[in-house]
């Protein structure tokens, strides 16, 4: 990489990076803050187009993060395996368009051959000029019983068509020995050809082990097919003598087998078409938010933006860190690879296809803003027999701390959800208390301060919302 491309690399990746910092800015989140894995999606919303991340991206995104519910990462590592994950979709954009640039050609020289064969002469049988039949042993495996006999040498004979070829192996020959290949001119597509096993003893007599029909009419197509050939016993019919792992290609028309080649070359294509789609998709997703930090409007290509420090937007006066104080001269700018802190990753391995959940988030968010308002009414319906000012403290409190309570959880945040809780917990025992001592006593209409059924089912129903709100709570705290 030349200096000139060399310094706007520089410039590119430190105005994505303070893009980044700057969005954190806006949120007052400190570059030490640990995310948790709902942060994340919420950060990653509200910076996205209609605050709205694609779920598929976000999950592809926290695997390659190794997030889960129970992780935590900073500020700072979420931005730079962010911008690792950017680097890792454009690096693997160019080799998927360079692959993709690979089967157009293949499949202009494919479509070169089917002109060239599409006027080819076939026999009587089906079979062209350069038909071929071609088997090749790849492995092999002796089961048989030599008895007292003391054998030397393997045989393996190919009979097709009163034409034999054979090969001679040790008994026990290496793998990288094993492999032979015979080839004969078919006659047609419905011969049979037949495998031969044979033996020679140390006293230079020759024994067959077996032998097995292979019949050519069921290969249909004219590509290679891996065969597992059971030798039977000659000795014992029941039994397997040998077993040959041979590949087999039976080759009878040249116009055919390019135009199979160039039909599943097409497929190849339109696949690799539908992974640049998704990948450019993706790509986009990922850029808008770098972009939605900028003065500027989105370009047609994130690389042509001309990167200065007027490009980030400003007011950033109640930030707790600063993207202007980011050293230009940063081991993370320099290393192409941002080596640290990342795992071995690829952002292309992942495999996934289920949506982020925001969905419970959402349902438990109105479910206790509903509990809220019910505490919070609870509170003034029952406030004629007794002090009810504490449940409606509560009530207002959950209502109000609710809005932020399945957004992001800064530390302020976490501590009124643990205030909250405590003391909707304090209040759920005193209820529970009084409805026991409400039954114990005998005399409900007697008690001091004239409580009646009607109290009875107020704490009741407040008791469940408490409940509910209790568990909500835990679990955020």
């Amino acid at each position: 990489m030349d200096s000139a491309n060399s310094s706007r690399f520089q410039d590119v990746r430190r105005g994505k990076m303070e893009s980044l910092y700057k969005a954190f800015n806006d949120l007052n989140w400190d570059k030490q803050k640990s995310l948790t894995a709902e942060e994340i999606i919420y950060f990653l919303n509200i910076n996205s187009e209609n605050n709205k991340f694609d779920p598929t991206l976000a999950e592809k995104l926290l695997n390659f993060m190794g997030m889960d519910n129970s992780n935590t990462i900073t500020v700072e590592d979420f931005i730079d395996y962010y911008m690792k994950f950017d680097s890792d979709l454009q690096k693997g954009k160019e080799e998927i368009n360079n692959k993709l640039l690979s089967k157009k050609n293949s499949l202009n020289n494919l479509e070169e051959q089917c002109n060239k064969y599409k006027n080819e002469q076939l026999d009587s049988e089906g079979l062209c000029e350069n038909a071929k039949l071609t088997i090749e042993i790849s492995d092999m495996e002796i089961r048989t019983d030599f008895g007292d006999k003391n054998m030397v040498k393997i045989i393996i004979e190919i009979l097709y068509n009163n034409e034999v070829k054979q090969k001679i192996y040790d008994v026990n020959p290496d793998e990288n020995e094993i492999n032979k290949i015979f080839e004969f001119k078919p006659k047609s597509k419905t011969d049979n050809f037949v495998v031969i096993l044979k033996c020679i003893s140390d006293e230079n007599e020759e024994f067959e082990i077996g032998r097995r029909e292979f019949p050519l009419n069921e290969i249909t197509l004219q590509e290679e097919y891996s065969a597992q050939i059971d030798i039977p016993d000659s000795n014992n019919e029941d039994s397997v003598g040998a077993i040959i792992n041979a590949k087999i290609l039976l080759y009878w028309s040249d116009y055919q087998f390019y135009v199979d080649k160039k039909n599943e070359t097409e497929q190849k294509i339109e696949k690799i078409q539908n992974t640049i789609n998704e990948t450019d998709k993706y790509c986009k997703i990922i850029n808008n938010i770098y972009l939605k930090n900028m003065k500027i409007q989105q370009p047609p290509n994130m690389d042509n933006i001309q990167w200065n420090d007027n490009i980030i937007k400003p007011n950033n006066e109640n930030a707790k860190f600063s993207y202007i104080d980011i050293d230009k001269n940063d081991s993370r700018m320099n290393n192409d690879e941002f080596s640290q802190p990342f795992r071995n990753n690829n952002a292309f391995e992942i495999n996934t296809n289920d949506d982020y959940r925001n969905n419970n988030n959402a349902k438990s968010l109105n479910f206790i803003k509903f509990c809220g308002i019910c505490i919070l009414g609870l509170g003034f319906a029952d406030g004629c027999y007794r002090n009810e000012f504490p449940n409606q403290l509560l009530g207002l409190l959950i209502f109000l701390n609710c809005y932020n309570l399945f957004g992001y959880n800064s530390e302020r945040v976490k501590f009124f959800n643990k205030f909250n809780f405590y003391f909707c917990l304090t209040l759920l025992l005193l209820d529970v208390i009084w409805m026991f001592n409400y039954f114990s006593l005998g005399t409900h209409d007697k008690i001091e301060g004239g409580y009646n059924k009607f109290t009875k089912l107020i704490v009741a129903i407040s008791i469940i919302a408490k409940g509910f709100c209790s568990v909500i709570l835990f679990n955020k705290k």
